[in-house]
């Protein structure tokens, strides 16, 4: 326990050193997609949003497959355990976002919530990439 503990706090704080060092495709796009004039309605703002989650769920769910396949099976036992507390957790997360959204003024909240929740799909699928180079 104490050793998953270790490489947990180690896997958060590369994560984070990652994402302070890089830029990605990704964000990239995002912040493009943003910026583009055409986008400059709540609309067009929910739409980039949600291209970015789902190019990060992409991401997120090609390094949960590799690493399904490359893990003993009581690890592989583990990962889907886990995956499956981060998905509810997520939702959890998104709840809450939401029933503050529904008490604020603005339709930017929820373009905020939006952006949250990129981070939230991001963070976990920099850490399934991070394990998945691990094993390499």
């Amino acid at each position: 326990m104490k050793k998953f503990i270790v490489l947990f706090l180690f896997l958060v704080t590369y994560t984070i050193k990652v994402r302070a060092q890089q830029t990605f495709e990704i964000d990239r796009k995002l912040e493009e997609c943003m910026n583009d004039s055409t986008n400059f309605t709540t609309y067009g703002m929910y739409a980039c949003v949600d291209k970015a989650i789902d190019a990060w769920d992409v991401r997120l769910n090609n390094s949960y497959k590799k690493l399904i396949t490359k893990l003993p099976n009581q690890d592989v036992a583990r990962l889907r355990a886990t995956q499956r507390k981060w998905i509810e957790l997520l939702e959890l997360d998104k709840t809450l976002l939401r029933e503050f959204t529904n008490h604020q003024q603005g339709t930017m909240y929820g373009i905020s919530h939006g952006l949250v929740v990129v981070e939230l799909v991001k963070s976990r699928a920099l850490i399934l990439e991070l394990l998945e180079k691990e094993l390499d």
